[in-house]
């Protein structure tokens, strides 16, 4: 309210013009007749309705906020909004489980296709009985195995195991096959120069620090000769018939890793009674419980232990024992490869 004071008279205007003279208060006086009290009372020309402007529109704009509020709740809480969420979430649940399957089919077409790329035939031989098997720790793995057909009598033995798992050591697992196959034939007779090819055409095709290690075999029906070469990979056991094991051990560094590479030939004569077991690290890494490693002596003692077995029961019999020490999930690809010479 205004402290306006309504002019009576031309004496009360007087003595206001003179007020600041008076020693005394000046009196108020009433309203004048016929004059409304809301006259002094300034009136706005705004919107009563603006934010803030007055008390009431501020009461107006809470009580519009409150019935927005109570709208917004009512929606939110209504049988087809919480239907809508519903639905929405089961959509995004469906796509998840749908991508999920989606993942496990795509695989097991790559574990089915990795299979197929271990061999499925083997060149008969006369003097050797020979097995072979790859056990992935996932779907899909970096070890495998080989049998190569070199005619007349004369078959290439493989074991590789590439760094790293799953699907990129997979991937990495086909290119160096490949490579070992569509290279042997033309190098039969000259395996270091076999071998120098598959280490270029390997290492143009890898990530820096990524690398393969191989063992490779060239048996002879005929003479019982074993010419053999190890890329960096875990020494070979030739275990005599009178228990005496000689142990097959790098000729060679990794594969992949470096451009400039050559390696040397071992050769070996295997006996009638004698075993050659060749395996991944996937066999001696096998930890236990305590953390103990299966180690290359639990290895051959399970070879001694079951070297009356032919090939494909000794394969299974050492597996079963490096599972067995393990005693929990498989932590890396176990691949094993044993001949028995007859």
């Amino acid at each position: 309210m205004s402290n306006l004071i309504p002019v009576n008279t031309q004496a009360d205007a007087a003595k206001l013009a003179d007020a600041t003279h008076c020693s005394s208060p000046v009196p108020k006086s009433e309203p004048a007749a016929g004059l409304e009290p809301d006259y002094l009372v300034p009136v706005s020309t705004r919107d009563p309705q603006l934010v803030g402007y007055t008390p009431a529109s501020r009461e107006f704009s809470q009580q519009s906020r409150s019935s927005e509020n109570r709208a917004t709740l009512r929606s939110l809480t209504s049988p087809g909004f919480i239907s809508s969420e519903r639905s929405w979430l089961t959509k995004d649940v469906s796509l998840a489980v749908d991508a999920e399957k989606k993942r496990a089919r795509e695989m097991a077409i790559a574990s089915e296709v990795q299979r197929q790329l271990l061999p499925q035939h083997m060149p008969p031989l006369e003097t050797l009985d020979y097995a072979g098997s790859c056990e992935p720790a996932w779907s899909v793995g970096g070890d495998y195995y080989d049998f190569l057909d070199m005619g007349r009598g004369r078959v290439g033995f493989v074991l590789a195991d590439v760094s790293g798992k799953g699907v990129s050591a997979a991937l990495l697992m086909a290119n160096l096959q490949a490579s070992v196959r569509s290279q042997y034939v033309i190098a039969l007779e000259n395996l270091e120069k076999l071998f120098r090819t598959v280490n270029k055409l390997f290492y143009e095709s890898v990530t820096p620090g990524f690398f393969a290690t191989m063992f490779f075999a060239d048996y002879f029906d005929a003479t019982r000769r074993l010419r053999y070469v190890n890329c960096g990979h875990c020494p070979a056991f030739l275990v005599r018939a009178n228990g005496i094991c000689e142990k097959l051990g790098s000729t060679a560094t990794v594969l992949g890793m470096f451009e400039s590479w050559n390696c040397t030939v071992g050769e070996a004569t295997i006996s009638s009674g004698d075993i050659l077991v060749v395996y991944s690290d996937g066999v001696t890494e096998a930890r236990s419980e305590a953390g103990e490693l299966c180690g290359e002596e639990r290895l051959l003692a399970a070879v001694e232990a079951n070297a009356n077995l032919p090939a494909a029961g000794l394969l299974k019999a050492i597996a079963a024992a490096a599972h067995n020490f393990g005693g929990k999930e498989q932590e890396d690809d176990l691949t094993l490869l044993v001949a028995r010479a007859c």
